[in-house]
């Protein structure tokens, strides 16, 4: 009998979690389209953008405009990698390392992250 409790059992239920988390990411991959490490990178993304967000809430209490704006930006974001890897299947295999498709692109995705974060700033620059 061990000192510290009986804890053979833990192991197999984290073992267990991390299995059904993967499922998870592999079902949803599936789903969209991607394959496993953008959905991952895309859900840690989504993570982060949701962990900061409930931070905002707590710390600061924006007002629903500037929260939807903020997290807007951040979703905005967490989709970069999904359409990364969108592109590498649309693209041929020549064009791959030269050319984007232009949602793909960067000044696509900056621009749109340029207009969502001069939301972000108008919002809360100006008065409620």
């Amino acid at each position: 009998m061990s000192r510290g409790g009986d804890t053979s059992g833990v192991g197999v239920i984290v073992i267990v979690c991390m299995g059904v988390l993967a499922a998870i990411v592999y079902k949803l991959a599936a789903m969209l389209g991607a394959d496993f490490k953008s959905t991952l990178d895309m859900l840690l993304r989504l993570l982060s953008v949701s962990a900061l967000a409930m931070g905002s809430i707590y710390l600061l209490r924006p007002s629903l405009k500037k929260l939807i704006a903020g997290v807007g930006c951040g979703i905005w974001w967490t989709f970069w990698p999904i359409l990364d890897n969108w592109n590498m299947q649309i693209a041929p295999a020549f064009l791959q390392s030269s050319e984007t498709i232009w949602w793909d692109s960067w000044w696509f995705k900056f621009g749109i992250e340029g207009l969502l974060l001069g939301l972000l700033v108008y919002l809360i620059f100006t008065e409620d």
